[in-house]
């Protein structure tokens, strides 16, 4: 494995704002699949949007 320097030398996490960034990424994302899906599916639209919802890879579990 490469070691690769921090970019904030003395500390062990990246800035505050890394994480908001990844956050706001990750609701974009999903709202964007979700509405694309349902969109797909006009018939079922809140259903297929919920269901694409939940199935978006999302960075939320990587920005806390």
């Amino acid at each position: 494995m490469i070691d690769v320097p921090s970019p904030t030398p003395g500390k062990g996490r990246a800035p505050v704002a890394h994480y908001l960034l990844a956050g706001a990424f990750a609701s974009v994302a999903t709202i964007a699949v979700s509405l694309l899906v349902g969109a797909t599916n006009p018939d079922d639209f809140w259903l297929a949007a919920g269901i694409g919802a939940m199935c978006t890879p999302t960075l939320r579990s990587h920005s806390a």
